[in-house]
């Protein structure tokens, strides 16, 4: 058995992710079929399923055009069509576009054909910087249906939601209305979609579908518009809010449209009802740019940002002002505690507007906006006990009656009807621009206001929710119906990288010398799980940070990020700042090594968003504690928009044998992968597995039933993730774009497995980096992993703790039973594994797709197949890690085929196949075990 000292160079071949195919060609004599990049139209399970339309429901902004399979659109002359592959994402439902001096995270296009100088497209985003002035000429490139050429229109009206003057003039991520007309040899079309750019003819990064909602037949009366509902833990919520539907029903309503950040279940439950009973749509929406969308956090961030809540408001106000406009006469602005309601003599939204005593000189046609006053009414009943008894207690409006004696004045809190007819954009409370009768923006708004004896604004105090209602100002502890709810417990148990020190309610840290401890609310957020550090020539988004105690020349603290862009090199010195418990002062260490966790010379050399790992040592003097976090900058006192809590797993007594760490899963549109989980994990429990770490993206509810099972019965720990930077996490999206984007995989796949690594390389001695269809199987009488490497010829010189890896080979398992239909009788159907028996002959190279056992006192960094940098015995990082190679006698990677969805897979039987039966000696363990626990998941 030979001894390898595995350098990696250009000669070696590796790589699921970048297959030297014409080696494995001439190694097989097998003629392998490339496709082309996936289009958006997949097959999952059998079933042709068109994500375009699905992904339309939940991302109307979605381009149209190459999503429906349609070719690209390139111009000879001008700007090349960004197709979703194209496109820079942000938090879900954003799309990104860098100016020189500005960026724009943009939400929505609109048509808008009121006018009579002709029909404007309106674009509704927010912009990143404050302060910044409307000098930069900008360009919106119109895509219609027929042409290769965008259609260049500049942008001649930008108006700014808010008003400087009303507070938050410092401010980041303002809301803005840009509008381009189009031009009049076009206005017999509506555009596509849209681009924004600087100049007219580059290649843009954001591609907005142009929603056009004009409908035949007459308008209805009222649509409602609610801002973000941010309601994680409040469960009363949903009692109340059929209380409210109801009443808006009776007053008129035809429509409700609500916002939603965060909501708990019971609230989605009557959300749902309403969906499919009634005319309630709800739209999922997110903070844009750098703000958090932090699960329970982001109610604390808002509570004490106002600016930031006024500003989101706006957005969800505006974009559904522009989704509904052409089919309603009016628009109503308002929140769940509140409702407009009529004077006893009249009943309905309809007969107030019919009752408003206008001046002579008006009309009810030239009015921009009516608008009522605002009246809180006390929320005191359990104070006082005196409940009326004819009506149920969890009737919150009719119970609660009581109310300031007094009216708030017009200016304060007032909500309006605003006429769909005249509004160009809105307010909270009053129109914010309108326009004129030849179609011109108006700087203010025609208002009537109604005497508050023909109604008025009913604004339900929540106990302690408002300023006006006796509530005291927001901390991270926050009191949800009497019962106190530390928000810093929730968060850590889905952000392990949150700093810790702010979040238990201690005093900021400031220093008078250096720079300033950054709160969760200083740190700039990514895509829920990551935090952004923009240094002068790069940017990173940073996933982790971890304690490392192995070395003898003392402990480090490790950072796991990604590089936005591409072919940086490490010339740029970047700094730790390094917090502990005890002092006001970061303590400052130089990054003293950065490893690339990719390769050039394997690809994807010009990909953006590479990932690295980073280390600082801890400074002698201080390597008696360990850091509570940690903030990398380009300047040692530069106050950090970044701050991760360093994560220190070790623990007393020995350690287990084996961890398994499974890559992200991506699976919304396959039910059979939730039974085949179970049969997967259970041989993995019999092998002699530890535990179980899953990285999710995106999975259906019978794969998450199976995985919350584990996490009951056994040690399964999942852990949900995101894509960084500007990637997109649109949902069925990722998938197609994962799969067009073999590198961002691969780079995606690095964080997963090296995160996981830090947090559990203390407490067990291996860990196996495997995907749900594979499994490293031992071959005759040995049957567990421990057995297995207990049976490893080594060299007289070795022992076996100097080994970093073990590694095995490869070897394909048909998915060809549906065709052959020569199943085992003796075997469930279900069992996949056990079923499939027929493989290839040969088994693959030993660099080609190879998996490994990795020993945690030796790696640094792991990639997919082997340890990407090891540890030397003095504690210095290795280029290289000392692998031994399992000969396949002993045992080899059992590798599933999923149908052909692989180029390796496109085999079938015969004189390059045999059968392996290998497996078989688990079956009187493994059927009744899996059969069990998809009994209790309820999916047999």
């Amino acid at each position: 058995m030979l001894l390898l000292r595995v350098r990696w160079t250009k000669k070696i071949l590796l790589l699921s992710c970048t297959s030297f195919l014409s080696y494995i060609v001439l190694f097989l004599s097998v003629k392998f079929i490339f496709e082309g990049p996936l289009p958006l139209k997949l097959e999952y399970g059998n079933k042709s399923a068109n994500i375009f339309d699905r992904i339309l429901k939940s991302h109307p902004n979605f381009p149209i055009d190459q999503s429906k399979g349609g070719s690209a659109k390139y111009s000879a002359t001008c700007a090349r069509y960004a197709t979703p592959f194209d496109i820079k994402h942000n938090n879900v439902y954003w799309q990104v576009q860098r100016l020189s001096q500005e960026t724009y995270y943009l939400y929505g296009a609109y048509y808008d054909s009121r006018l009579k100088v002709g029909p404007a497209v309106r674009i509704l985003g927010v912009r990143e910087k404050a302060g910044l002035n409307y000098s930069t000429e900008i360009y919106c490139q119109l895509w219609f249906s027929y042409g290769q050429n965008p259609i260049i229109a500049k942008v001649d009206y930008i108006q700014y939601l808010f008003r400087d003057e009303w507070g938050y003039d410092h401010e980041e991520h303002k809301p803005y209305l840009l509008s381009c007309m189009v031009p009049p040899e076009f206005q017999g079309s509506v555009p596509d979609s849209v681009s924004l750019v600087e100049s007219p003819c580059e290649n843009a990064t954001n591609n907005l579908r142009v929603i056009d909602n004009r409908a035949k037949g007459e308008k209805e009366d009222f649509f409602v518009c609610v801002k973000c509902l941010n309601f994680k833990h409040r469960p009363d919520i949903a009692v109340r809010l059929v209380e409210w539907i109801e009443l808006l029903k009776i007053l008129g309503a035809n429509k409700i449209v609500f916002y939603a950040l965060q909501v708990n279940s019971d609230i989605s439950k009557v959300l749902r009802h309403y969906m499919e009973t009634w005319n309630v749509e709800v739209v999922q929406t997110s903070l844009p740019g750098t703000l958090p969308n932090v699960p329970d956090f982001m109610y604390a961030y808002l509570s004490k940002n106002i600016g930031k809540q006024c500003f989101q408001d706006l957005i969800d106000y505006n974009d559904c002002f522009y989704k509904n406009f052409n089919l309603y006469n009016y628009a109503v602005l308002i929140d769940i505690d509140e409702a407009i309601v009529p004077s006893r003599s009249l009943w309905t939204w309809k007969d107030l507007l019919a009752s408003a005593p206008l001046p002579k000189e008006h009309k009810p046609s030239d009015i921009h906006t009516y608008s009522v006053h605002n009246v809180f009414f006390m929320d005191d009943k359990e104070r006082f006990h005196d409940w009326n008894d004819d009506i149920p207690r969890y009737m919150h409006m009719l119970q609660h009656v009581h109310r300031m004696a007094y009216h708030s004045p017009i200016a304060f809190r007032a909500k309006s009807f605003h006429a769909t007819r005249h509004n160009l954009a809105v307010h909270n409370h009053f129109g914010r621009v309108c326009i004129t009768p030849e179609g011109k923006p108006l700087g203010w708004c025609l208002g009537f206001d109604f005497p508050v004896e023909l109604g008025y604004l009913h604004h339900y105090c929540v106990k302690r929710a408002k300023l006006e209602c006796k509530f005291d100002p927001p901390s991270l502890k926050l009191d949800y119906d009497n019962n106190s709810a530390n928000l810093f417990d929730r968060i850590l148990e889905s952000h392990p990288n949150f700093p810790i020190d702010h979040s238990k309610g201690g005093s900021a840290k400031y220093s008078a010398t250096c720079a300033r401890y950054a709160t969760p609310f200083d740190i700039k957020h990514n895509n829920v799980y990551w935090q952004v550090q923009r240094l002068s020539q790069e940017t990173y988004y940073l996933y982790g940070a971890y304690y490392d105690s192995r070395l003898k020349v003392g402990p480090a603290v490790r950072i796991l990020g990604v590089r936005e862009k591409a072919g940086l090199n490490y010339s740029t010195e970047i700094y730790c700042q390094l917090w502990f418990s005890y002092g006001q002062n970061p303590i400052i260490a130089k990054v003293d090594y950065i490893q690339y966790l990719f390769r050039d010379e394997w690809g994807f050399y010009h990909e953006e968003h590479k990932p690295y790992l980073l280390s600082c040592m801890v400074p002698p003097e201080f390597q008696g504690s360990v850091p509570e976090s940690v903030s990398l900058v380009e300047s040692p006192c530069e106050n950090a928009t970044n701050n991760l809590r360093v994560i220190d797993n070790r623990a007393k007594g020995e350690k287990e044998d084996f961890f398994v760490c499974v890559k992200c899963l991506n699976f919304k549109h396959r039910p059979d992968i939730a039974v085949r989980l179970v049969e997967w994990i259970e041989l993995l429990k019999i092998l002699g597995a530890n535990k179980i770490v899953f990285y999710s993206l995106q999975v259906n509810s019978d794969i998450s039933k199976v995985l919350r099972h584990y996490m009951e019965t056994w040690n399964v720990e999942v852990v949900q993730t995101s894509l960084p930077g500007t990637l997109p996490n649109v949902p069925d999206f990722m998938y197609a774009y994962l799969s067009n984007n073999i590198g961002k995989q691969c780079f995606q796949d690095l964080i997963d497995y090296n995160d996981c690594f830090y947090k559990n390389f203390n407490l067990y001695n291996y860990a196996v980096l495997i995907d749900i269809d594979e499994v490293i199987m031992p071959v005759g009488s040995i049957r567990t992993w421990k057995d297995l490497l207990a049976n490893v010829p080594l060299l007289k010189k070795h022992k076996p703790s100097d080994a970093h890896g073990y590694s095995l080979n490869n070897v394909y398992f048909m998915d060809d039973k549906e065709r052959f239909h020569d199943w085992n009788d003796e075997i469930p159907r279900y069992m996949h594994m056990l079923q499939h028996v027929h493989r290839m002959a040969y088994h693959s190279p030993i660099a080609f797709r190879a998996k490994s056992f990795h020993a945690t006192r030796h790696n640094l960094a792991l990639h997919n197949h082997f340890g990407r940098a090891c540890i030397s015995p003095e504690g210095k990082p290795l280029a290289w890690c000392r692998g031994i190679n399992i000969p396949v006698e002993l045992g080899y990677l059992h590798h599933y085929c999923v149908k052909t969805e692989k180029a390796e897979c496109k085999f079938g039987r015969g004189p390059n196949s045999t059968v392996d039966e290998n497996i078989w000696k688990y079956s009187d363990e493994l059927i009744p075990a899996t059969k069990q626990v998809l009994n209790s998941v309820g999916i047999l």
